[in-house]
């Protein structure tokens, strides 16, 4: 169905008078109407003017008879000399009513219509001040009377359209985003203030040198995509505003067709994160700081293990120096081959010494936020290191399940490092709780199981421990920050919020499974590195400790 528009409906409204004439015999008041309209109309006015003039004719063409002859026949001698005054009289008749009719047709047809189309005319050219309006009633008034009502509906469609193209300009303009108009060539053919705050720009610049000052095309270029396919697409990007600060900016692209459906250019909506984005780099900075504040943490609950396994090689160093001292005093001579012998240790303890402090220091220092392939089995084998003297003091077995030729995986070997300290430690934490505070079965070790193998193109790392467990309404929250199942004063409830968010960020998963005063098990996975070299590490399966 066709849609009517203002125009149609006005030129609807504007015939109605006319079609009504139709209808005139089903309404007698509407036979009453018609008599009127007959009386005022064109065909009757033009009828009595031609009746009159035929009236003056006779009657002139009477009043020359008379005057000519009287009431009697005219001799022959004066046939000629009538026929000569008739033809002249005649002739004068004819243009007598010539212009009669002349001057009728301009005053009623010519006159009107010259002044219909200037009416016209003047809505044409956008004059609506002076309408048209005629005083007659004849065709020609209703004619006028008609467009006139049709140039008043036209007038206020026109207006109406100027209303809502105000509006919708006023809000292109306020709308809180970064719009563009695009053609084909990347030229800007339209913006809003939004854009026009942000950046400098001038109609017919390309955009990629209006948004980031650059000369050709950008390599990733949304608008080029929706040229393509004319289908939306999402990128974000970063450029300089105006007065010369980084912005970051979301883009959304959307075609703009013709009446053909033809795309003839794009419209690319940006939203400015540049707020967020700095707010995620504090964040960002804040976990790092978190995360160092959590190693130190743990390098504080370390400490009484960590002073036992270095006071032994210093022990021993001591009482080497010390036999060295006494000889000295005594003068005494040392046997090469003891000499030797204590040499060796002192080089061996202290090199066990040098290894711890050089554990401490790669631990503690900050770690990096960039991802690179990494060996599971490996950064297990170096936290395990440094709890190898605290398991021992504790009587901690740790049984080894290492799968061979592990796929490499990418993360960042300090952190990843710290999540299995800090699983490690949970793990130990357990396991004395539950032999300080019991029941434990007559048969029962202390056991620590840890194992790594290769399932559905994932890497997976256990680590399970035969402590106190975990309570099924707790496990929901041990991933939530300062939640703790520890006694006050015994852990700070980051270690594993935080060893979540490491694994989150390198794509990983991590799980709890527990039962209480039986065992907890939390599974690692990480996807392969695709292309992954693999460096496998021999499996250990004899217990360490």
């Amino acid at each position: 169905m066709a849609r009517d528009t203002p125009l149609s409906a006005a030129a609807s409204a504007a015939a109605a008078p006319f079609a009504s004439q139709a209808a005139q015999g089903r309404d007698p008041h509407m036979k009453q109407r018609s008599l009127a309209q007959l009386r005022h109309g064109m065909a009757f006015k033009f009828l009595i003017g031609m009746g009159a003039m035929a009236a003056t004719v006779s009657l002139a063409w009477g009043l020359f008879y008379l005057h000519a002859f009287g009431f009697d026949t005219p001799p022959p001698s004066r046939t000629g000399a009538f026929h000569l005054q008739l033809i002249f009289f005649t002739l004068l008749m004819f243009a007598a009513m010539a212009a009669t009719l002349y001057f009728m047709l301009r005053r009623m047809v010519l006159l009107p219509i010259r002044r219909i189309i200037a009416g016209a005319g003047q809505m044409a050219d956008g004059e609506h001040d002076s309408l048209l309006q005629m005083q007659t009633k004849d065709e020609i008034g209703r004619l006028a009377q008609a467009i006139h009502r049709m140039g008043q509906a036209y007038i206020g469609s026109q207006h109406e359209l100027h209303r809502q193209k105000n509006e919708y300009q006023r809000l292109f303009e306020l709308v809180p985003c970064i719009i563009s108009l695009q053609d084909r060539q990347f030229r800007l053919i339209g913006y809003n203030r939004e854009f026009r705050d942000h950046f400098d720009p001038t109609l017919g610049d390309y955009c990629y040198h209006a948004y980031k000052g650059r000369h050709e095309k950008c390599e990733n270029c949304p608008v080029e995509k929706t040229f393509a396919d004319g289908q939306a697409h999402y990128s974000e990007e970063t450029g300089r505003s105006k007065d010369g600060a980084t912005t970051h900016w979301i883009v959304k692209t959307a075609p703009m067709r013709n009446e053909h459906g033809e795309i003839i250019g794009a419209m690319e909506i940006s939203l400015d994160v540049t707020h967020r984005k700095a707010l995620e780099n504090k964040l960002a900075q804040s976990e790092l700081k978190l995360i160092q504040a959590a190693k130190m943490a743990t390098l504080g609950e370390m400490a009484a293990g960590i002073a036992h396994e270095l006071n032994q090689p210093l022990t021993v160093i001591k009482g080497a120096g010390n036999y060295f001292m006494k000889k000295i005093r005594k003068q005494q001579p040392i046997a090469p081959a003891v000499l030797a012998e204590m040499a060796t240790e002192i080089d061996s303890h202290v090199d066990r010494a040098s290894n711890i402090i050089n554990q401490l220091r790669q631990f503690g220092r900050k770690s990096s936020t960039a991802a690179a392939p990494v060996q599971i089995n490996t950064i297990l084998q170096n936290a395990f290191e440094m709890f190898r003297q605290q398991l021992i003091l504790c009587e901690i077995a740790v049984e080894w399940r290492l799968a061979a030729d592990l796929p490499l995986v990418l993360a960042e070997a300090g952190r990843m490092e710290q999540v299995f300290v800090n699983l490690l430690l949970n793990a130990k934490d357990a396991i004395e709780a539950k032999w300080r505070d019991g029941p434990v079965a007559q048969d029962e070790t202390k056991r620590i199981t840890i194992d790594t193998q290769v399932q559905a193109n994932q890497v997976t790392a256990r680590i399970r421990d035969n402590g106190v467990g975990v309570p099924a309404h707790c496990r929901d929250r041990v991933f939530e920050p300062f939640y703790t199942t520890k006694k006050v004063g015994e852990g700070t409830g980051l270690g594993l919020s935080i060893s979540y968010g490491i694994i989150k960020d390198f794509g990983g998963t991590i799980q709890i499974d527990s039962v209480p005063m039986q065992y907890t098990c939390f599974t690692l996975c990480f996807p392969i590195k695709e292309d992954h070299d693999r460096q496998g590490c021999p499996p250990i399966a004899a217990d360490s400790g």
